[in-house]
């Protein structure tokens, strides 16, 4: 399932914040981020529990996509 909707470019976007490995979600655009701990604390997790978070992550990435919820994102 993972491949399937990888291959539809419409999978999120997933980062680790490197000072602590928690999971973000990225816009499309990267111009924007969200932290998603309440929905997954790390990339493992989400990949572990999948069937459930998957479309957590897409509606956090739609709203990240939409300019709605974001924070700033670096990419430096």
């Amino acid at each position: 399932m993972l491949n399937e909707w990888a291959q539809t470019k419409k999978a999120p976007k997933h980062a680790q914040w490197v000072h602590d490995g928690s999971l973000v979600v990225v816009s499309r655009d990267l111009s924007q981020y969200r932290k998603v701990e309440d929905i997954a604390p790390t990339l493992q997790a989400a990949l572990d529990d999948w069937e459930v978070v998957s479309p957590k992550l897409q509606a956090v990435y739609q709203d990240l996509n939409d300019n709605r919820n974001g924070l700033p994102f670096d990419q430096t």
